[in-house]
């Protein structure tokens, strides 16, 4: 077994997905976002909220802070891999609500009113596994899970178009 990396090799890795967001960043245009904050990404702004850390909220909860903190916001759909990337880059080291609802038991709707043309279930995802999974959420990995909706176990992100 090796020894770990110097503490001066370790900063750079911690960084990395940093940098990555920012390069993604860097490629948008940064007009048409509500203030600085957002993050310009394929015509919508991005805008990761800011918990105290090992908090999480439920997907009303987070739907309804995306609305206060801006008219119009909403969480994300994805309908590609790279919006799918951007937001895993964005949520960091934990999981976050996606804007995709089986609230009528009638199949997957996004939020926003966009089609459902691109998914990206984890394995053997949907599964409504507690008889009530009706809200889905983004993993680590950039998979997708069904979850309890009111259970508290995501963050979020928010979304606007881009002006």
């Amino acid at each position: 077994m090796s020894p770990p990396p110097p503490p001066t090799l370790l900063l750079p890795l911690l960084l990395l997905p940093l940098l990555l967001l920012l390069s993604v960043v860097a490629d948008a245009d940064t007009d048409g976002c509500p203030n600085e904050s957002w993050m310009p990404f394929g015509g919508r702004c991005y805008l990761p909220l800011l918990v105290p850390p090992f908090q999480t909220m439920s997907w009303s909860d987070a739907a309804k802070a995306c609305r206060t903190i801006q008219p119009g916001s909403h969480l994300p759909s994805i309908h590609n891999d790279a919006e799918n990337g951007a937001i895993e880059i964005m949520q960091g080291q934990t999981t976050s609500w996606l804007g995709l609802t089986n609230f009528t038991g009638n199949g997957w709707a996004w939020m926003d009113g966009t089609e459902v043309d691109y998914v990206n279930w984890g394995e053997d995802q949907p599964d409504d596994a507690y008889g009530a999974e009706y809200c889905t959420y983004i993993t680590l990995d950039g998979t997708w899970g069904d979850f309890v909706c009111e259970e508290y176990g995501s963050l979020a992100i928010c979304v606007v178009p881009a002006a």
